[in-house]
Formats: C-alpha cells, structure tokens, sequence
C-alpha cells in the first residue's frame, strides 16, 4: 500500500528546497537585480503580504483575539542620569534629532559611518541618551562645519572630546 502522493510529493519538494536553498536563493537575487518586471512583481508581492497581514491583525483586534496595543506618542521624556555624581536630564535620539535640525536616521547614519561617538548613556530599556551638554557640543561641532561629510576625521574627535570634558566616556 503506497502513502498519500500528495504528502510524499510536499517532502520530496522540501528536502529538494533544503538540499538547493543557497542556488535557488542566489537564483532569485539574481533575477531581481536584472529583470526590472520581476522585481515589480514581487514589491507588489510584498505589499499585497503586508497588507493582508495588516487586515488581519485588524480583524482579529476587532473581534477581541488580540489585544490593542497602545502606542507611544513623540518622543520619551527625559531621563534623570548621574554623571560624576551630577544629576541631569538625559534624552533619547528623537529629541537630539530635533535639537539639531537632522533626522534620527540621519544620526543613526552619521554613528554607523563612525562620524558620531556611541553615547555610553543607556535607558532602562536600552535607549541611547544623550545630556544637554553632550547635545550642544554636537550643535558647537555641526555649526563650525555648516555641514558635516564623511570624510571630516575630526568631527567625531572634536565631540568625544567635549564628551569627555563633560565626565562622559565616548566610547
């Protein structure tokens, strides 16, 4: 007596797709890179997921399977953080964003790229925070250059110096 061909064919397709991910999935990048309707095809795929995946969540939180989840609105307020046994207020990058007239991304970027010190100040829950001090150094370091490039070596040295002026280790 043979197995149900529909269950016997499903596990020779998966172990096919394990023994051959890495070619199949080189395959499709590929293509996506070359073939511009493709490409087109799966954005719109990718959209039509979210979207369906987005009704659904919506759906089920109308019936009451899911809990609403409540959102925070603008930034965090700010943190209380000793410093050399100081107390001041420590913010997170949103406000440091609007501060210097510069989006989050923009100094997520400028941190990635080395341009920025990591601040060593961290919330409970793992936020950067950065003091007024630490803010207006980076306000001073920007105004000197009216803007900043990625190939200024000195404008991150400029900062963690102020930093650590201020008792702050710029790690």
């Amino acid at each position: 007596m043979m197995g149900d061909p529909k269950k016997d064919r499903t596990e020779y397709f998966k172990s096919y797709y394990e023994d051959h991910r890495e070619e199949l999935s080189q395959k499709r990048q590929d293509r996506y890179r070359s073939d511009p309707e493709y490409r087109e095809r799966a954005k719109q795929a990718a959209r039509e997921y979210r979207q369906k995946k987005k009704d659904e969540k919506a759906r089920l939180r109308a019936e009451g399977k899911l809990p609403e989840i409540p959102r925070a609105k603008g930034p965090r307020k700010p943190t209380s953080v000793v410093i050399n046994g100081d107390v001041h207020l420590a913010y997170t990058i949103t406000i440091v964003a609007s501060r210097l007239n510069r989006s989050v991304n923009t100094l997520n970027y400028w941190t990635k790229m080395g341009l920025l010190p990591v601040t060593p100040i961290r919330s409970k829950c793992g936020d950067r925070l950065y003091t007024d001090g630490m803010i207006l150094i980076m306000q001073m370091a920007i105004l000197r250059r009216g803007k900043v490039s990625l190939g200024d070596s000195t404008f991150k040295g400029e900062i963690e110096a102020g930093w650590q002026g201020l008792g702050v280790f710029a790690g």
